[in-house]
């Protein structure tokens, strides 16, 4: 890759970004939840995300993780799919916060730590991307995400 400066970094990070948003959105991954879930509120979430991954009315999935998280404000996987759509809108300060809570939840949720890397980065803050992204490689068991970040750290060192 040719060497880029600031934003085209952000740019660049961002079109990446959407691309695995996408590609985990329907993962539940590997934390466990602070409190127990109740099967219905996990196909409720796995409804929203289809509807908002569908396109034809991606507001009603984001109303309804809304309403999970108003009957469970501590519900992690609600929580992270607002912060992956929130990525993909481009409402970067709204996906740090959904991230900053999946951690605060589930500190040993290394998707967030991935997520939230590539947040800081589309916000032009690469001290803390390469914090995070150095915080999943060391503590990640999944082969993948582990050379994501791997990859991804590389790159802003390299710049």
């Amino acid at each position: 890759m040719p060497n880029l400066k600031g934003s085209q970094i952000g740019a660049v990070v961002t079109v990446i970004l959407i691309g695995f948003a996408i590609y985990f959105a329907p993962h539940q991954g590997n934390s466990t939840e602070v409190v127990s879930v109740d099967r219905s509120v996990d196909v409720k979430i796995n409804e929203a995300v289809a509807i908002v991954n569908e396109g034809t009315a991606p507001m009603k999935g984001i109303m309804m993780l809304r309403e999970v998280l108003e009957e469970n404000p501590d519900n992690i996987r609600a929580h992270f799919q607002l912060g992956l759509l929130s990525v993909q809108s481009q409402q970067f300060d709204k996906a740090l916060d959904r991230f900053n809570k999946v951690i605060e939840l589930d500190d040993n949720n290394m998707e967030a730590y991935y997520f939230r890397a590539h947040t800081f980065a589309s916000l032009g803050d690469f001290e803390k991307a390469k914090t995070d992204f150095e915080k999943v490689i060391d503590n990640t068991s999944d082969k993948e995400l582990k050379s994501e970040a791997n990859k991804f750290l590389t790159e802003l060192n390299n710049n």
